[in-house]
């Protein structure tokens, strides 16, 4: 299986240390899909009093994924921010591909 997860995050004033995280996640298992987890955005910026900053990033996961039966998939995200304040968050699946090996 392939995704392709985006991520964007705005901030007004200093923000240090922050980042977005993406993985593919296995419901119907409750396990995360191994070697999927992806940092899409790692920043921290100063920008002037009263300016806004929207930072938005892209990030590709592949995984060889045996099942043994129908599965559901949702992609999770994370956000981290030592200090200052973002807003406006978002991570979610661009495209999402797998193919059916056999049955």
């Amino acid at each position: 299986m392939i995704a392709d997860v985006q991520g964007g995050v705005i901030m007004q004033g200093s923000v240090s240390n922050a980042y977005l995280q993406a993985r593919l996640f296995d419901v119907t298992a409750n396990a995360v899909i191994p070697l999927t987890a992806r940092t899409m955005l790692l920043f921290a910026a100063t920008p002037a009093a009263g300016v806004i900053h929207t930072l938005h990033a892209t990030a590709s996961a592949s995984a060889l994924y045996q099942v043994a039966g129908p599965r559901t998939i949702r992609v999770e995200g994370l956000k981290h921010v030592d200090s200052g304040t973002t807003s406006g968050e978002a991570i979610f699946a661009l495209n999402f591909r797998f193919k059916k090996v056999s049955d």
